[in-house]
């Protein structure tokens, strides 16, 4: 078997930095290495505390050898019979409820262990059609934001708690008032998965005139669905289907982590990837196009790195090249010669028309004129129809940023006299929250349904807090056919109730929601369905399961017929402007979402600020991503605090002071920085990790971008270690990466893993019988998302 190439933890491992060799030869005494220390330990005293004790000790676990030694009992607890012992519930023994998760807006489905009346434990659905099992890092640490204490308890009215018949008297009261003047009334919403609710949303609204509602989504994919409309004629967020596809090139598009539906998306991927899989011979390829490192992109096949201006024009190359294959001619070619990855782009193109009808094109950045684009080169290719699914999209992403700033604007003029905030938190993840807060300001009436007194809700004259997922009933399409159900898995903990029982309340109707998706489902999913003729046994079947699949709609190809020449304009004059900027020294600022936090709506979550980023291992905060060679000729050491500030918009300037952290693989003349850090009323986990990098957004023809040029990074002269995982344990001279190639392996399966070394334990051995416990992990599946952390 041919020598590999050599692996390394860190770039001081990767340079032999002498002061890393020092620390690793401190680590033990005499060069001695960890599993000599633990078998020497064991044959001094096999069987006694002192050696093990001492050995922790060494390790630096004082603490833990402290414990071990005490050997104290564990407290004994008498368990007590209750008193009315619920129906089905047996003391100590797990039950598991099916439900859909309410972490963000993918709507996979899980499963919930129950024990003793409250849930403990999250793993994925087999039975749901997106997620097939599987579940994402904020998913699975969703049970622990159920148990947050910084939830409110009950509701507030002016600022105090108050009784739910004091909130709905007020409530009528105002809101009739804006009513009997025509008045204008918003409902801010985020994305509204359950058709059920979209339907008593539009039932509550009919009762108000010059009442509607507007969907944000402080990372949105509005621009792809404006695409979407300006292509095709349909306004909508494709159903990718990577399943159906043997080649993937992502631009800017993080579908493994944290873009539209990463759980679905990354179990097609996999499933596509592996031997022997749906491509038989010939597994999923994917080349992955991006400004910064990503987890998709460190799972690619093919990357290139280009600057996050560079996006347009790289898609452009896509184009030129694929439409030259078609025998089709763009315009670009001049622009295109001066990318410096247009041969590696030339190639993917030429991949691209070889794999026409059997690959796909995403795109992640919320510029229509660039989505445009990508959906021209889905269309040449056939695409569209086979793994670009128009007949049956998602409803995962239903932001709309122009409909947002229009009600910004509406505020500003005075023009709003109430605003209801479901699900949104404007006042903080808003790229001008400022600019927001003084239009919030001048509007009359203000009600919050958010679980805490966050950024926005702290403004509100009444705060309505909803319940958690897990407490809660509710449905979700997040697929056009793809029906699931949300059911309590424990009562609610606090005064709480239902979104959907107060805008019943405040219709005079008998707040019973659970009553109204019920018949919402006898009415109009029951009837789409063939296997069950009772309703109730299709209901309780549909609970069991967590919801029903009803029959797709045949998809057909759809031609993109729009005038792109708008589009090719408008991408190469906004590459122009960048190129200015960087020539009077402006560096380009990546924003993206990190696995855990996402947009920050989960930042009181513990378990999600302490998780290792999948990519740069550090947790609690955020950081600006340089390269090494940017590091280098700034002088830049990790964990130095920079200043990073620029301007996202006219007369709205920006600074944010972080630590650096040195990536490779971040293109030279940009840096990185994550979204969701800076929470100011997150609660005492969350409050003041990190900072807010919102601000830096740019809103450029109406669309929120997640790039921004001109801003200059300065050192502060302070110094800020990261919270960082990556070099935590030494390899003890072994190797990090077994490997070995797709033909190696199926000559010899066991092929680079020939050698196991026998493992020195600080215990003796004992005789096995029976069952053993182990864990495999399939690491031809793994992506390293990080939910298994």
């Amino acid at each position: 078997m041919e020598e590999h190439r050599r692996y390394w933890q860190s770039l001081e491992d990767l340079r032999q930095d002498p002061e890393l060799l020092a620390r690793r030869r401190q680590e033990l005494p005499d060069g001695q290495t960890l599993w000599e220390a633990a078998a020497e330990a064991n044959a001094a005293n096999p069987e006694g505390v002192e050696s093990r004790r001492d050995f922790l000790k060494l390790m630096g676990f004082s603490l833990g050898a402290a414990s071990l030694a005490s050997c104290t009992r564990i407290p004994e607890h008498k368990a007590v019979p209750l008193v009315d012992q619920p129906e089905g519930l047996i003391p100590g023994v797990a039950s598991w409820y099916a439900t859909t998760c309410g972490g963000c807006a993918a709507g996979c489905g899980l499963l919930v262990k129950v024990r003793d009346g409250r849930p403990i434990k999250i793993e994925g659905n087999r039975e749901s059609p997106l997620s097939g099992g599987g579940t994402c890092a904020a998913g699975q640490a969703t049970v622990l934001s159920l148990y947050d204490d910084q939830r409110l308890k009950g509701p507030v009215l002016g600022g105090r708690p108050a009784s739910w018949e004091e909130v709905d008297a007020a409530v009528r009261e105002r809101l009739g008032a804006v009513a009997a003047r025509r008045g204008k009334m918003v409902l801010l919403t985020g994305t509204v998965l359950s058709p059920a609710t979209r339907q008593l949303i539009g039932e509550w609204l009919a009762r108000y005139p010059g009442a509607r509602q507007v969907v944000y989504e402080p990372v949105s994919q509005a621009a792809l669905r404006a695409a979407t409309a300006e292509s095709f004629g349909r306004p909508v967020v494709p159903h990718y289907r990577l399943d159906r596809a043997r080649l993937v090139v992502a631009l800017e598009a993080d579908f493994l982590g944290t873009w539209l539906s990463p759980v679905e998306l990354t179990r097609h991927y996999t499933v596509a990837r592996r031997p022997g899989g749906p491509g038989g011979d010939e597994p999923l390829r994917h080349v992955q196009i991006e400004s910064g490192m990503s987890l998709t992109g460190s799972n690619a096949d093919q990357r290139i790195a280009v600057l996050p201006s560079e996006l347009g024009v790289a898609a452009l190359a896509l184009l030129d090249g694929v439409s030259r294959q078609a025998g089709h001619d763009v315009p670009v070619s001049t622009v295109v010669a001066d990318l410096p990855a247009k041969d590696r782009l030339a190639g993917v193109a030429e991949e691209l028309w070889r794999h026409r009808g059997r690959s796909v094109v995403v795109c992640g950045v919320n510029d229509v004129a660039i989505q445009r684009v990508v959906h021209r080169i889905n269309s040449i290719l056939g695409n569209v129809g086979t793994t670009v699914d128009l007949d049956n999209p998602s409803y995962q992403s239903q932001g709309d940023d122009t409909a947002v700033a229009a009600l910004v604007d509406e505020m500003e003029r005075g023009e709003v006299q109430a605003l209801l905030v479901h699900g949104v938190n404007p006042l903080y993840d808003y790229p001008d929250a400022a600019r927001f807060r003084a239009g919030l300001a001048r509007v009359a009436f203000k009600v919050s349904f958010a679980d805490r007194l966050d950024e926005t809700a702290s403004k509100a004259d009444v705060v309505c807090p909803d319940p958690h997922f897990l407490e809660a009933w509710n449905d979700a399409e997040p697929v056009r056919g793809g029906h699931s159900l949300t059911q309590p898995t424990i009562a609610p903990l606090f005064a709480t109730r239902a979104f959907q029982e107060n805008l019943l309340a405040w219709s005079g109707e008998k707040p019973d929601w659970h009553a109204y998706l019920r018949e919402h489902w006898r009415r109009e999913v029951f009837p789409r369905q063939d296997r069950y003729r009772d309703f109730d046994d299709f209901w309780d079947r549909s609970l069991e399961a967590g919801g029903c699949s009803l029959p797709p709609v045949p998809s057909q190809p759809v031609a993109d017929r729009g005038d792109l020449a708008p589009a090719v304009a408008l991408v190469l004059a906004a590459h122009q402007t960048a190129l200015a900027a960087r020539r009077q020294g402006g560096i380009e600022v990546r924003l993206h979402e990190k696995v855990a936090l996402r947009d920050g709506r989960n930042a009181n979550n513990p378990w999600l600020q302490e998780l290792p980023d999948p990519v740069t291992k550090v947790t609690w905060g955020n950081y600006v991503s340089v390269s090494p060679r940017m590091a280098t000729e700034l002088r830049l050491a990790e964990g130095d605090v920079v200043a990073l500030h620029g301007s996202s918009a006219p007369g709205n300037t920006a600074r944010l002071e972080l630590p650096v952290q040195i990536q490779p693989g971040q293109p030279a003349g940009a840096v990185s920085v994550a979204l969701g850090y800076g929470r100011t009323a997150a609660g005492k986990v969350g409050n003041g990790v990190g900072a807010n990098a919102f601000p830096l957004m740019p809103l450029a023809g109406g669309f929120a971008q997640r790039s921004a040029g001109g801003f200059r990074l300065e050192r502060t002269g302070r110094h800020e270690p990261l919270a960082a995982t990556q070099t935590h344990h030494s390899m003890e001279g072994r190797s990090i990466v077994r490997e070995a190639t797709l033909a190696e392996y199926r000559k010899n399966p066991a092929a680079g893993n020939e050698e196991r070394p026998e493992l020195a334990s600080l215990w003796p051995e004992y005789k096995k019988e029976g069952h053993c416990w182990g864990m495999v992990v399939d690491l031809s599946a793994c992506t390293g998302c990080a939910a298994c952390v």
